[in-house]
């Protein structure tokens, strides 16, 4: 049954839909910088600090470690980002959806009262009917 309503509960599913795949590439994009954190910090513990050889390997060793620990550092920033950026689309998805399911609520509610208006209609029409064939035996 036609509402005044489908042309908005359409738009209002798009909107979730687009919300929705928004949310899973914030999530899609927090855990591939977890990811690569666990690659880093695995990378710093298995790292080796030469114990004997020249200054240059000794002080090389240090730099590797020391662009290690700032690219860490650079992936928790943003993995911060990421999860404020997973939180903020996470709060529109869940606007997104409730603002779809009250339009789905108000279509409903508005078919339910043509349908209760057509059973109205219906049973005032028996009704007439039932008077027409009483009153025309009563002739």
């Amino acid at each position: 049954m036609k509402s005044k309503f489908d042309g908005i509960v359409k738009v209002k599913k798009q909107e979730l839909d687009y919300a929705e795949s928004v949310l899973v590439k914030a999530k899609d994009n927090e855990r591939r910088v977890q990811k690569s954190i666990d690659e880093v910090v695995g990378d710093i513990l298995a790292f080796q600090t030469p114990n004997k050889g020249n200054f240059a390997l000794i002080a090389q060793s240090r730099e590797t470690l020391l662009i290690l620990r700032k690219h860490k550092r650079h992936l928790d920033d943003e993995l911060i980002k990421a999860k404020m950026h997973v939180q903020n689309t996470q709060r529109l998805y869940e606007e997104a959806n409730k603002e779809y399911e009250k339009m789905i609520y108000l279509k409903e509610e508005e078919i339910s009262k043509k349908i209760k208006q057509i059973q109205r209609q219906e049973q005032l029409d028996m009704d007439e009917t039932a008077l027409q064939l009483y009153a025309g035996r009563m002739s």
